[in-house]
């Protein structure tokens, strides 16, 4: 009896587990080199002041006008960076929020 099973997480990984005789199996893609790795960042840096031209803070809208950018940066970026950067804009901007605004702590019940 032979089963194969494919679990994926993300671009850098691709594990195929193989049940024959015993045998498992594991592929992994090689890490983005120095080149590939400035490009992601720039295209990063690119979609991201587009986005603040834009003035857009939310990471889920996505203005036409940023979206050849988007793609670029889809494209240029391993999926697991690209998920890693919009939440870590996600979090520069309501870290930006809360310098700027300041925050109002929670009152305990008494």
């Amino acid at each position: 009896m032979k089963v194969v099973i494919k679990l994926t997480s993300g671009c850098l990984t691709d594990v195929i587990l193989r049940r024959t005789f015993g045998l498992i199996e594991s592929r992994t893609m090689s890490f983005p080199d120095r080149e590939q790795r400035k490009t992601c960042w720039d295209s990063r840096d690119r979609y991201w002041e587009c986005l603040d031209k834009q003035n857009i803070k939310d990471n889920s809208v996505k203005p036409k006008e940023c979206l050849e950018l988007r793609k670029l940066f889809e494209k240029s970026c391993p999926t697991q960076w690209v998920s890693h950067f919009d939440r870590k804009r996600d979090f520069n901007v309501f870290k930006e929020k809360m310098q700027k605004e300041g925050y109002d702590p929670i009152k305990e019940a008494q």
